[in-house]
């Protein structure tokens, strides 16, 4: 039925409706999917122009308060315009909704070390206890201090980068440089 009010059908909609038609759905369902706002939300953020993602970003945090992912996506939006500020505190608050999520903690030691903060190498390291298999905290870690002139500290951050990510060529990569 809703694909029929809407026209042409559910594949001959542009892409950049998703968001609204997902809205539609759940609305006539009475269901929220968290993870299909989210998928949304990612390919609006990833494709869309910033003005349609940043409405739909809103409309999801209205939907549903509670939920940290439209604050990252706005986040994610915020770093790709510089706007570095406002990213650390959307993710500071996503960080706050979910306390253990390493992707939020990783992105806001990002929105921390773009801004300068002296903050992000400690956010670096909380994100690399969250999710220890995972290498870029370590990586982006061993940046900042190698461009201190830490040459030794930088290379410990790389090793625990390989022991994180065996499989990873870049901290090889970085400790050949």
């Amino acid at each position: 039925a809703l694909a029929h009010e809407h026209g042409e059908g559910l594949l001959a909609r542009p892409w950049i409706d998703l968001a609204q038609l997902y809205r539609e759905v759940a609305a006539f369902y009475g269901v929220y999917d968290s993870v299909m706002q989210a998928i949304i939300l990612a390919l609006l953020v990833a494709h869309g122009p910033p003005s349609t993602a940043l409405k739909s970003l809103g409309d999801a945090e209205k939907a549903a308060p509670d939920d940290p992912l439209p604050l990252f996506f706005e986040a994610v939006l915020a770093m790709r315009s510089a706007k570095n500020e406002k990213a650390v505190a959307l993710l500071t608050k996503a960080s706050a909704m979910e306390p253990t999520n390493a992707r939020f903690a990783l992105a806001l030691a990002h929105a921390l070390d773009r801004k300068g903060s002296p903050d992000a190498l400690a956010a670096y390291a909380h994100a690399a206890e969250l999710d220890p298999k995972v290498a870029e905290p370590w990586i982006a870690s061993a940046l900042i201090v190698h461009a201190t002139g830490e040459a030794e500290d930088a290379e410990t951050r790389l090793l625990a980068a390989i022991e994180a990510e065996p499989r990873n060529p870049e901290p090889l990569y970085y400790l050949a440089i």
